[in-house]
């Protein structure tokens, strides 16, 4: 036979409740500290790919230009696209 109050009840409830509250925000915290991470390797991800994406764009060396001068081009720069209207 069970035979506690209801106070004693209410005080094992709000300790439980208290300590998932405690243990859900230190998920909460550990994910923000992982999504800024995140955030902060993209950012760093993508000037290298764009940093990459101009360089591949410039011309290979003078030695490889067309009999009537023109230049090779390895890719077009994605800059281009984005200049149009």
């Amino acid at each position: 036979m069970d035979t506690k109050t209801t106070g004693e009840i209410d005080v094992l409830h709000v300790a439980k409740l208290l300590n998932a509250i405690e243990r859900l925000r230190g998920e909460r915290d550990g994910l923000s500290r992982d999504l800024q991470f995140l955030e902060t390797e993209h950012k760093f991800t993508v000037e290298a790919l764009e940093k990459r994406s101009i360089s591949s764009a410039l011309p290979l060396d003078h030695n490889q230009s067309e009999p009537n001068g023109r230049v090779h081009w390895i890719a077009v720069p994605r800059m281009m696209a984005d200049l149009s209207i």
